[in-house]
């Protein structure tokens, strides 16, 4: 007679819990704010476009986990249909916050009451650090396949649409996967706004948007 019994291997596997922080400058969390821009600038505005000075959200966003996690970012332009047709230059941004040169990729600033097309902007996410130290983004890759990973703008991120399935992943100075605890990037934005003799004289906001995505992979 044999006598059996049942060993069993119990367990859940599943991602580190995370938590994200905006950064908060002279505006609310997560803002880069400009202020007010009415007719009353107009001297100022005297063009056909006029590009506005450099801003910095620094510690734009910040992701604590509670184990160590591999992520990657994707972004989504909330107000893309808003982008204008102008090929003046705009500057866009190096990981270490140095001028690249000029901005191929535009971002949309909304409109004003009117339905005029304010203008549009360049976005770049730079100076990330995971667990303190620096690292890079990657362009566009596949969530299924992380190899083969490059940078752009110095290991930068220029905000832009990925295709569905893609994203931009952490990465060491190698181009490798870089898990950690700790992740945080700032956030640099330069607008090219119309001129306001062809914008609502009674005045009008800047409503860029956009929308990040974090993926655990």
């Amino acid at each position: 007679m044999n006598d059996t019994t049942e060993l069993k291997v119990t367990g859940t596997v599943s991602p580190a819990s995370c938590n994200l922080v905006l950064g908060t400058g002279a505006g609310a969390a997560g803002e880069v704010a400009y202020g007010n821009i009415n007719a009353g600038m107009a001297p100022a505005l005297s063009g056909s476009y006029q590009l506005l000075d450099e801003k910095m959200l620094f510690d734009a966003v910040t992701i604590n986990c509670e184990g160590e996690t591999i992520i990657g970012v994707s972004t989504t332009d909330d107000r893309s249909s808003s982008v204008t047709a102008s090929t003046a230059p705009v500057p866009t941004y190096n990981n270490d916050g140095s001028e690249f040169g000029n901005a191929t990729h535009f971002l949309g600033l909304g409109t004003d009451n009117k339905g005029n097309t304010i203008g549009q902007y360049s976005g770049t996410f730079t100076g990330l650090k995971v667990d303190g130290v620096s690292a890079n983004f990657s362009k566009c890759i596949s969530e299924n396949n992380l190899t083969g990973a490059t940078t752009e703008q110095g290991g930068a991120l220029v905000v832009n649409n990925c295709l569905a399935g893609q994203t931009h992943l952490v990465m060491d100075k190698n181009n490798k996967a870089l898990s950690g605890t700790d992740f945080t990037w700032d956030y640099v934005v330069r607008p090219l706004v119309k001129s306001a003799k062809d914008l609502d004289p009674a005045g009008f906001k800047l409503d860029g948007s956009i929308t990040v995505q974090v993926d655990y992979l």
